[in-house]
């Protein structure tokens, strides 16, 4: 990486503030790097007069920074998009939008959260602190619109959030709860409109006078896993500050999603991300095969989004053993079950070289911590099995495999798909079909005053891939797959599941297991019936299709073929 030069950096003066010195910036450089002969400080104070500019001055900067072999990587995010009206989409968001445009009633990229709220509650306050929340992320107060083709974000303050009440108390005890399954199932499933908004909707359920749910419905376009975790944390600690009387303590922010939107669609492009699509063009090959699960029917155009879900827990035993194994081979948990996963496609499929999709949280920029917004990332996780006979053997390449995937994440998911030209449908997700995704989850419960705030179960089944299978690691381990109905049934994927708990059981107990002697039993709720059939040699069956269909066509070999006279003749 080359060292940034003041001199380079001459770009004018701008009416955007850096933040004073003696604040720390969450908009600092997060690579831990030598910047040369500019200091950090100086750095971000640069990146701020580069704000400042207008679109042409912007590039000009960019293309001598290219010149000069400055990295991306010097250059945090900073506020631009407040100058204009529409903010271009990232990238991820892009793909959404197209998604959105094909089918607007799908409810595929909907993302909920659902909390219990135990004791006494403060309506007014929830509605000030959830209104507080949505003025605080600009993302929550987003439109999407297109012109001339092009999609551009509008953040809209005037658009707000959707909020309702549900007062359930009246009801008896067995009535009222599945009222508020149903409820919550619906308020799950309606689909959003992406170009009027709004974008984020909010439900109060009133049990009882002390027991309440909380329900959040978001647009994946504007959001992913880890928002709602920091929107439900910042609810608490908003509503315990407001309650108490004191001023809430939530960090002010410097910098929104479209800022980062900026950053990524200016900084992300051309010469920067070379090494980055080379590194992916050489780990992923030019054979892109897709991994041939069981599906009991094929895609046939866009499928729906209709998904269920089947979940096993893990024995004590069995996890106690995996963390022993994960701690003497020096990997993670996510890795040990990776790889297992990996394994169990590789069977099913009778393929050796398999590629599973892994979600990041792409939060790697200073001060995206903070923000609300669609950041998740996929890389490809490739695993080849001809390259190993063991399952420790298999782990060290996984481990190895994914470290150098973490090191080129900065490549958008859409960007490498574009780089790679794999073969597309609007039925499958290219590069992989498969999906892994691990979730350590504490389970812990958030104890306000004279409040208990606990997560609920996920209320809707989706697929947004074929198969994903989930792993929550809390107190117990619980493996389950997300699978579109459209493609699978419920049979084969319990099936799939039961396999995949007798990988883990397998390698936890073994040392070293060779991968040849991992065994797949024969599933209790297989059928058992079986054809007898007599012995008869290939040689056998030949001359008898000879003699009933000499002249039929027997082989094909590069054009050539063969009858079945002519075969046995030969």
């Amino acid at each position: 990486m080359g060292e940034v030069k003041p001199e380079l950096l001459d770009v004018g003066a701008t009416d955007v503030a850096a933040p004073a010195s003696n604040t720390p910036s969450p908009a600092a450089p997060s690579d831990g790097k030598d910047h040369g002969r500019v200091s950090a400080g100086e750095i971000e104070r640069i990146a701020y007069r580069y704000a400042g500019l207008d679109a042409t001055r912007r590039a000009a900067f960019r293309r001598k920074a290219s010149q000069t072999g400055i990295s991306y990587r010097n250059f945090p995010v900073v506020p631009i998009a407040r100058h204009d009206r529409r903010v271009p989409l990232s990238y991820a968001q892009e793909r959404l939008w197209f998604l959105w445009k094909l089918d607007p009633a799908s409810i595929a990229y909907n993302i909920t959260r659902a909390v219990r709220l135990d004791g006494k509650l403060n309506v007014d306050v929830v509605r000030e602190v959830v209104s507080m929340l949505v003025q605080r992320h600009a993302c929550l107060h987003t439109r999407f619109e297109e012109s001339d083709g092009i999609a551009a974000q509008v953040v809209d303050p005037t658009i707000g959030h959707e909020w309702v009440e549900h007062d359930l108390r009246a009801l008896c005890g067995t009535e009222r709860a599945e009222q508020a399954e149903s409820l919550i199932r619906e308020l799950s499933a309606r689909p959003f409109d992406l170009e009027h908004g709004p974008l984020l909707r909010v439900a109060l359920l009133k049990e009882s006078d002390e027991r309440h749910i909380l329900h959040f419905a978001v647009h994946h376009i504007v959001s992913d896993a880890g928002s709602l975790e920091l929107l439900t944390a910042e609810f608490v600690c908003a509503y315990e500050a407001i309650c108490d009387g004191r001023p809430v303590p939530l960090v002010p922010l410097t910098i929104q999603y479209a800022d980062y939107a900026y950053w990524q669609r200016e900084w992300l492009d051309g010469p920067a991300l070379d090494e980055q699509i080379e590194y992916w063009r050489k780990h992923l090959g030019a054979a892109n095969a897709p991994v041939e699960l069981p599906v009991t029917a094929r895609h046939t155009g866009l499928r729906s989004a209709q998904g269920a879900r089947v979940g096993k827990i893990v024995g004590i035993r069995t996890v106690r053993w995996l963390r022993e194994l994960a701690n003497q081979r020096s990997v993670t948990m996510p890795t040990l079950l990776g790889a297992a996963y990996c394994l169990l496609l590789s069977r099913y499929a009778g393929q050796r070289d398999v590629r599973i999709g892994v979600p990041v949280a792409g939060r790697n920029r200073a001060g995206t911590e903070l923000l609300i917004g669609f950041f998740v990332n996929t890389l490809v996780l490739r695993a080849d099995l001809d390259a190993v006979d063991t399952f420790g053997g298999l782990l060290e390449q996984i481990d190895q495999n994914m470290a150098a995937a973490q090191n080129h994440q900065d490549l958008p998911f859409a960007r490498l798909v574009d780089a790679l030209h794999p073969e597309r449908s609007l039925g499958e997700t290219p590069l992989f079909q498969a999906v892994f995704n691990y979730l350590a989850d504490s389970g812990a419960t958030a104890s306000l005053r004279g409040l208990t705030v606990s997560s609920l179960p996920r209320s809707v089944d989706t697929a947004r891939f074929d198969l994903v299978l989930g792993v929550i690691d809390s107190a117990e381990m619980e493996v389950a797959f997300n699978y579109a109905i459209d493609l699978f049934d419920g049979a084969t994927v319990r099936r799939l599941l039961g396999h995949y708990v007798e990988i883990l059981e397998q390698v936890a107990a073994g040392d070293d297991v060779a991968l040849g002697s991992i065994v797949l039993t024969v599933d209790r709720c297989w059928p058992r019936d079986r054809a007898d059939h007599g012995f008869s040699s290939v040689v056998g069956r030949v001359s008898a299709r000879a003699a009933q269909m000499g002249h039929a066509r027997a082989v094909v070999c590069e054009g050539e073929s063969l009858s079945y006279e002519r075969l046995e003749a030969w």
